[in-house]
């Protein structure tokens, strides 16, 4: 949200919320999928997951929400 104002930090929090992710890049969709699924049940991410991930997002940043997701849901 840095750089963002409150306006836009309300409409793109309406739109994550509203399930309908397709004005987002695919990187975010990526990284939404990803973390919804870790937060949802995370026994069930495999490999594909992450390979998905890694081909949107890069492999540095596919850790990074890794990384991320896995701290914040924790």
């Amino acid at each position: 949200v840095a750089g963002l104002t409150q306006e836009q930090i309300e409409a793109a929090t309406r739109k994550l919320a509203s399930g309908d992710w397709s004005g987002f890049p695919p990187e975010y969709r990526a990284a939404f999928r990803f973390a919804r699924k870790q937060a949802k049940n995370p026994a069930a991410l495999t490999a594909a997951d992450f390979a998905e991930l890694e081909k949107e997002c890069g492999r540095e940043k596919a850790w990074q929400v890794v990384w991320w997701a896995s701290r914040c849901h924790y």
